[in-house]
């Protein structure tokens, strides 16, 4: 008998492996041309081949590529006589294309039928006010490229019917390629599907964390010849791919922060979820409990746990910080209405214990005595990030100007593409403009920015959408620690683009994406792991 293709036995190191490699590779080709392009075409081949095979496998390559890529996605990229074309936009278009070709060859699963789920009407209220954004912007004679730059973040949102289709489809993949009945791919998929997704997103955030600690402790060692002098080279690396940026604070202490780091803020809410709900003598249980993830069956939950806290911490975003507080309220408000005060008595000390436990290890590798670390003050940069400084003000500057832009088209929108001037305090813009002027059509303040570009209809598509996600998993919170995590996330994702733009960009399109998935796999029981 042919057995179903089976990625759960991967193991999660192996993984973490692989990733490490591909940033090793990246970081290579940053220096020779032709080993990024190798690594380019390598990693899109192997993703169309295994997208073939199960579409639900390219996925894995999307989650993976999101979270390492950072802002850019451009790991690795293809360049040739001025056309540049990243890893993720590569990795979009093999899985659309991939998924297209699926669709025409299975009737009943159409964008109709699509659109028939109540769960998912949402996306295509989204997609509507998208298309009307760009309509809008190019009849009020916005830029061209500002306008498809400006919407370009929100194709990436098309992703959800290839998620869909994995989820919807994968009994009809599963019995065209292999020779088993309905009968035994139901049963396997009532262990879980999508298991090995949990294991690629622990792994992809783990090495995430390893990398923000490393990058910790080679600015705090830059005084070391050997550090110095490779110091320029890994921050270039870093910026130009679009991975982040790191900048010095006052105490002398780096702030490392990835974009993509909000990954690890929903990898500490599903992990937290499960230590609050599950006795602490059940490692096994915790296992079974959330998405497979072979450390945390033997107990780890702990370490995973403080790693992302001090990721959290270190990224000195005060957008997570804001975002934090409104999914640990989500947590302790369904907690309490379910009666379950005992686990929140489990969560304060959870919290407390991984703070300092964060801080420590933080303090670990900044002081890490070889070789000499310059003098650092953890606490002073802190201290700077809660005052509003250059980067604070502007954004208070920006939005009276965002404001009176929302007045002049509150119904309809201005359209992508549209631009507002405002005074702004960031060295790099002084060093250009005297007086601090500056024009753009990206901005902060995501939601006002949905307003802005495409009104009501866009502000309407977009809450609805999220309201959407959040009944269906507030109706499982109280039974299923994944969908207690996930709506905490949903929260975290709403409050952090009150300040800064994510839902007008892939990663926070991406997170959204597994939202919905995971809230669609709950309510059918289908993410139950053996």
């Amino acid at each position: 008998m042919t057995r179903l293709p089976q990625i759960t036995d991967m193991r999660f190191r192996t993984l973490v492996l692989i990733f490490l490699l591909a940033e090793l590779v990246s970081y290579t080709g940053y220096f020779f041309p032709a080993i990024n392009t190798a690594g380019f075409f390598v990693t899109v081949a192997a993703a169309l081949v295994l997208s073939l095979k199960r579409l639900e496998y390219g996925l894995y390559f999307v989650l993976a590529e999101l979270i390492l890529g950072g802002k850019s996605g451009a790991l690795f990229s293809f360049e040739y006589g001025g056309f540049f074309l990243s890893l993720r936009m590569a990795l979009f278009i093999v899985i659309i294309a991939v998924w297209f070709a699926k669709m025409i060859g299975r009737k009943k699963l159409t964008i109709v039928s699509f659109l028939r789920q109540p769960s998912l009407r949402w996306w295509g209220i989204l997609g509507i006010a998208v298309l009307w954004g760009i309509i809008v912007g190019l009849a009020r004679g916005n830029d061209f490229g500002n306008v498809f730059l400006d919407a370009n973040g929100y194709f990436y949102a098309a992703l959800i019917l290839p998620v869909w289709w994995a989820l919807k489809g994968a009994n009809y993949e599963s019995v065209a390629n292999s020779r088993i009945s309905n009968s035994e791919i139901r049963k396997s998929q009532s262990n879980s599907q999508f298991a090995p997704l949990g294991t690629v997103f622990f792994a992809a955030t783990t090495l995430l964390a390893l990398k923000t600690l490393f990058a910790v402790y080679l600015f705090t060692h830059a005084g070391s010849n050997f550090i110095g002098a490779n110091l320029a080279p890994f921050y270039r690396w870093i910026r130009d791919t679009g991975v982040g940026e790191i900048t010095w604070l006052p105490g002398n202490f780096a702030r490392v922060f990835f974009q993509s780091q909000i990954y690890n803020v929903m990898a500490f809410f599903a992990v937290l979820v499960i230590l609050m709900r599950t006795p602490s003598h059940s490692p096994s249980e915790r296992g079974r409990n959330w998405l497979q993830f072979p450390p945390l069956f033997k107990g780890r939950f702990g370490g995973v746990l403080i790693l992302n806290t001090a990721v959290i911490i270190v990224s000195l975003s005060r957008s997570f910080w804001v975002g934090m507080i409104a999914g640990l309220l989500v947590v302790a408000v369904v907690s309490g209405r379910i009666g379950r005060i005992r686990h929140i008595g489990r969560l304060v000390g959870l919290l407390a214990g991984s703070a300092v436990a964060a801080v420590l290890l933080l303090l670990a590798f900044a002081r890490f005595p070889f070789p000499k670390p310059a003098p650092a003050d953890l606490g002073t940069a802190v201290q700077s990030r809660l005052e509003a400084g250059d980067a604070g003000q502007s954004r208070w500057n920006l939005l009276p100007a965002m404001w009176s832009t929302v007045r002049e088209h509150p119904i309809l929108g201005s359209g992508f593409g549209r631009t507002v001037t405002y005074i702004s305090n960031d060295p790099r813009v002084r060093e250009v403009s005297r007086t601090g002027e500056y024009t753009t059509y990206a901005f902060e303040w995501g939601w006002i920015d949905v307003w802005v570009k495409m009104g009501l209809m866009g502000l309407i598509g977009l809450i609805g959408l999220m309201g959407r996600i959040g009944i269906m998993l507030y109706r499982r919170a109280k039974t299923d620690p994944r969908a207690l995590a996930a709506l905490a996330v949903l929260a975290v994702l709403a409050s952090i683009n009150i300040f800064t733009p994510y839902l007008n960009h892939p990663l926070g399109l991406g997170i959204l994406i597994l939202l919905a998935g995971i809230s669609i796999a709950c309510q059918e029981k289908r993410l139950m792991v053996s």
